[in-house]
C-alpha cells in the first residue's frame, strides 16, 4: 500500500470514527443525565453543534465561494428549493413503504416520545437545533474533511450513511437518505454551509405539515416510489450540470 493510499485511509477512518462516535457519546451522557427523551436530545444536539461550530471556526472549513456571484441567481435557488421539496416526498414515501413491510420499533418509540413532549420543545428541536447541529457536524465538518482526501462520491456516500444512522431508526434513516445526498451535493456546489441549513429546516418543516395520509396513500404503490426517485435523480442531475464550477474568492 502506497503512502498516499495509507494517508487517505487513515484520514477517512479518523473522520468516520471521530465525528459520529463523538456525537453518540454526548447523546448517551445527555440521556443518562436527563430523563426526558426530547430534552436530552435537545441538549445533546446543542452541545454537539457548539463543539462542531467551534472546530469549524478554528479550522476555516467553510470557505468563501460564490459570494453573491452567478450561482446565487433566483432561478438556481428556485431549482434547489424544488429539489429539496422532492426529497421530502420521495424520502417519506419510500420510508413508509418499507415500514409497511418490516415495521420499526425505533420509529414507534420516536413518535411516542415526540407526542409526549411539549409542542414548543418539539418545534425548537425539529426546526432549529437538529438541522443546525446536523449540518455543522456532517456537511460543515465531516464532508470537507473527507473531500480533502477522497472523491466527491465517497464523501457523499459516507456523510449520507452517517446522517441516516444518526437518526436512530429505520423509517427516519431511510427518509433522510435523499436529503443527505442532496445536501452534500449542495455543499460541494455552493462552498457554503448556510444553504444546507436552510434546506434542512425546510425539509423538516415540510415533513411536519405534509398530511400523513397523503404519504401513506402514495407509499401503497411501489410504482409511485420509483417515479419519485427517478424524478428526484433527474432534477438533481439537471441542477448539478447547470451549476457553475465553484470559484474560491
Amino acid at each position: 500500500m502506497s503512502r498516499a493510499v495509507l494517508r487517505r485511509v487513515t484520514a477517512v477512518t479518523t473522520v468516520c470514527l471521530g465525528v459520529p462516535p463523538g456525537y453518540l457519546v454526548i447523546a448517551i451522557c445527555a440521556a443518562v443525565l436527563v430523563p426526558s427523551t426530547m430534552t436530552a436530545a435537545l441538549i445533546a444536539d446543542g452541545v454537539a453543534g457548539l463543539v462542531a461550530g467551534l472546530i469549524i471556526a478554528r479550522t476555516s472549513l467553510v470557505d468563501r465561494r460564490h459570494r453573491g456571484g452567478p450561482a446565487s441567481t433566483p432561478a438556481r435557488v428556485a431549482a434547489l428549493a424544488g429539489v429539496v421539496g422532492l426529497t421530502v416526498v420521495t424520502g417519506q414515501t419510500a420510508a413508509q413503504m418499507v415500514y409497511r413491510v418490516v415495521g420499526s420499533r425505533g420509529w414507534q418509540e420516536h413518535v411516542a416520545a415526540q407526542s409526549q413532549a411539549p409542542l414548543a420543545l418539539t418545534l425548537v428541536f425539529t426546526l432549529l437545533v437538529a438541522p443546525v447541529t446536523e449540518e455543522l457536524m456532517l456537511r460543515g465538518l465531516m464532508f470537507p474533511l473527507l473531500r480533502r482526501e477522497v472523491s466527491l462520491t465517497t464523501s457523499v456516500v459516507l456523510t449520507t450513511l452517517v446522517f441516516a444512522v444518526l437518526h436512530g431508526n429505520l423509517v427516519q434513516g431511510l427518509a433522510v437518505v435523499p436529503l443527505g445526498v442532496v445536501l452534500a451535493l449542495m455543499r460541494e456546489m455552493t462552498g457554503r454551509l448556510w444553504p444546507e441549513i436552510l434546506a434542512h429546516i425546510g425539509f423538516n418543516l415540510a415533513a411536519l405539515v405534509i398530511p400523513a395520509t397523503a404519504i401513506a396513500a402514495m407509499s401503497a404503490h411501489p410504482f409511485v416510489v420509483v417515479v419519485l426517485v427517478a424524478g428526484l435523480t433527474i432534477a438533481m442531475t439537471a441542477t448539478w450540470t447547470r451549476w457553475p464550477a465553484a470559484a474560491t474568492v
